[in-house]
């Protein structure tokens, strides 16, 4: 078994959308395990990216912290979304 290693990342950013679209990273093999961590300015549920489970998630003073994953099987885009507005 290969232990695992940071391969790469993309961020999307900040914006003021109900959405956040993130390519993969380059370098991307399949079964890579790709995370997808979104920061909001709200608690509304998160709409993730088909085939992600969310892992993790927290909210303190109205924003929330949230983390998905899935086990990449082919070249993709991924789009998030969520009710409110204001990622990071």
């Amino acid at each position: 078994m290969v232990a695992p290693a940071f391969r790469s990342a993309t961020s999307g950013g900040n914006g003021s959308l109900q959405e956040l679209t993130l390519t993969e990273p380059a370098g991307a093999a399949n079964d890579d395990i790709m995370v997808f961590a979104l920061d909001k300015e709200n608690t509304d549920a998160i709409t993730w990216p088909t085939g992600f489970t969310e892992a993790a998630s927290t909210t303190n003073a109205g924003s929330q912290l949230a983390m998905a994953w899935k086990r990449r099987s082919g070249t993709q885009t991924y789009t998030a979304s969520w009710l409110g507005n204001n990622w990071r």
